[in-house]
């Protein structure tokens, strides 16, 4: 009688957490790239640009900020970025207009009329996917690299940063390719840092020096609304 009095309770056990819901979850990370309106951002950016009478540099502010919206025919909502240049943080000149949505499980930037798929959702180190997927360029493998620390940004207040690697191929005899951007959770991107630059390999003045290129690195200095 014993014996069918446990083989009863543990049966019962069991089915009760069979009945249990899963409380298994992914955190999407979408915070990593918060779209709000009236929100801005702003850098500082010196940039690089060779060519064949050498590196022509400039420093300026980048302003950004989220204008307005539209919403297309499939009901996606899509958000105008404003871009304004200043050497002196005072005097802004608008230089372009992006727009960014988010696209099922990818969040997509439209950069001069290309669209970028910057990240993808969950936001997890060691993923990968295509940020050409929605242009008519190659494909390009991104992925996420997570970072622990990053003692240079510790004024933007975040503690949660991914950078998302476009593309890593080290200086060589030919060309250096190496380009990241780093996203805090609850501000967006907070740094770019991209170098792609050709190499001279043959009847050059000197073996090695730069044909063609840029050299960007773009930091932030402001933001808000949180």
């Amino acid at each position: 009688m014993m014996r069918n009095s446990l083989i009863l309770i543990f049966l019962t056990f069991l089915l009760a957490c069979d009945e249990e819901p899963s409380d298994i979850s992914i955190e999407p990370g979408y915070d990593f790239f918060p779209v709000k309106m009236g929100q801005y951002r702003t850098y500082w950016v010196e940039e690089v640009n060779f060519g064949a009478f050498g590196g022509d540099t400039s420093r300026y502010f980048l302003s950004e900020v989220i204008s307005d919206s539209l919403i297309s025919g499939d009901g996606t909502v899509k958000y105008l970025v404003e871009r304004s240049k200043s050497t002196d943080s005072i005097t802004w000149k608008l230089d372009s207009i992006w727009t960014v949505h988010r696209f099922k499980d990818i969040m997509i930037v439209t950069e001069n009329n290309v669209p970028y798929a910057k990240m993808a959702f969950p936001v997890i180190a060691g993923n990968r996917w295509d940020g050409n997927a929605f242009n008519a360029q190659p494909e390009k493998m991104y992925y996420y690299q997570a970072i622990s620390q990053l003692t240079h940004l510790e004024s933007t207040g975040a503690s949660d940063f991914v950078q998302v690697i476009i593309e890593d191929i080290e200086e060589n005899l030919v060309n250096q390719d190496e380009r990241s951007e780093t996203y805090a959770k609850g501000i967006g991107l907070v740094e770019k840092d991209y170098v792609t630059l050709q190499f001279c390999s043959a009847n050059c003045g000197e073996l090695g020096e730069i044909q063609s290129g840029r050299i960007l690195k773009q930091n932030l200095v402001g933001y808000g609304p949180n």
